[in-house]
C-alpha cells in the first residue's frame, strides 16, 4: 500500500521543494509521512469544504498548491481551521506552492499555455530561488485591450489593465500576487506583464514604464494547474486513485448598474 511519503515523493520529483521561495512553506504540513495513502485530492486551496469532499470520498492525503498553514509561527492550530480538522480526521496535507509556480509543467507554464504564447522559456529574477516567471511571444501583435479581453475570455475572469501605449507581443506572465514585479518586466523589454493581482501604483510604473500590466485574478491565473498536477500526478502514481476536488473562486464579483 502506497503512503503519504509516496506521494510527497511524487510531489517532490514534479516540483521539487528545492525551487521554493526561502519564506513559503512546502511540503507535508499535516499528516504521518507513513499513513496510508491510496486515495488523494487535488485543490489550489485546502478550505472546510474541500477536507467535507475529501472525507465522503475516502481521501487520505490532499495535496494543494496554497499551504493550508502559511506562517507556522504566526498561525493558530485551533478548531475549526482547516489545519485542525485535517489533523483531527487524519487527513494529510502536502502543499506545492511556490516550488510549482517555477517547475516545469507548474503554474507558469500551465498559464502561458492557455494564453497562446509562443516559445515559452522560464526566467528568474535577482534574489529569488526559482524560476517563477516565463516569458512567451504572441503569434501577432495586438493592442492592450484587444489581450486584455483575450485573457479574460480564456481564463474566464475579469481583467483589469494598465496600457503601455504599445503593440503587445512579447509577454511575462506569474500567476498569483506578483504585481510587484512589473518593473523588473519593463526593464527586460516585455511588451505586457500578466500577473494575478497588482497594486494601485504598480499600475502607476507600468503606464511610465510604457509596460501593460494586466490582472486577471489570483484565483483564476493560478486555478488552472490544479487539472494539469493531477493529471501529472496520476502518471507517477498510477497506484493511487487521484480526484480534482471541487472548488470554487471565493472571491466575487459585483458591478451596479449605470
Amino acid at each position: 500500500m502506497p503512503t503519504v511519503s509516496t506521494i510527497l515523493a511524487a510531489v517532490n520529483a514534479l516540483a521539487p521543494f528545492s525551487l521554493r521561495e526561502d519564506w513559503d512553506n512546502c511540503g507535508l504540513l499535516v499528516g504521518d509521512p507513513c499513513a496510508p495513502a491510496g486515495k488523494i485530492g487535488v485543490c489550489l486551496d485546502i478550505t472546510v469544504a474541500q477536507i467535507a469532499q475529501a472525507q465522503a470520498l475516502g481521501i487520505q492525503c490532499i495535496v494543494s498548491h496554497h499551504p493550508v498553514i502559511f506562517k507556522p509561527e504566526e498561525q493558530k492550530f485551533l478548531a475549526p481551521s482547516p489545519a485542525y480538522l485535517l489533523a483531527r480526521t487524519g487527513l494529510a496535507a502536502i502543499a506545492a506552492h511556490t516550488n510549482l509556480d517555477s517547475a516545469e509543467g507548474g503554474v507558469n507554464d500551465v498559464l502561458a499555455g492557455i494564453i497562446g504564447l509562443q516559445n515559452v522559456k522560464p526566467f528568474a529574477l535577482p534574489g529569488l530561488n526559482g524560476t517563477l516567471f516565463r516569458g512567451g511571444k504572441l503569434e501577432m501583435p495586438m493592442s492592450a485591450s484587444d489581450f486584455a479581453r483575450l485573457v479574460g475570455d480564456t481564463l474566464d475572469a475579469y481583467v483589469h489593465y494598465a496600457d503601455g501605449g504599445r503593440a503587445i507581443q512579447q509577454v511575462a506572465v506569474c500567476g498569483g500576487g506578483a504585481g510587484e514585479y512589473v518593473g523588473d518586466m519593463a526593464r527586460i523589454g516585455y511588451d505586457a506583464y500578466l500577473t494575478g493581482e497588482a497594486r494601485h501604483h504598480e499600475f502607476l510604473t507600468a503606464r511610465a514604464a510604457g509596460i501593460t500590466l494586466l490582472t486577471a485574478g489570483h484565483y483564476e491565473t493560478e486555478v488552472p494547474v490544479v487539472a494539469a498536477f493531477a493529471a501529472a500526478l496520476r502518471r507517477a502514481l498510477p497506484e493511487i486513485e487521484v480526484i480534482v476536488l471541487e472548488e470554487e473562486n471565493p472571491v466575487c464579483t459585483a458591478y451596479l448598474e449605470k
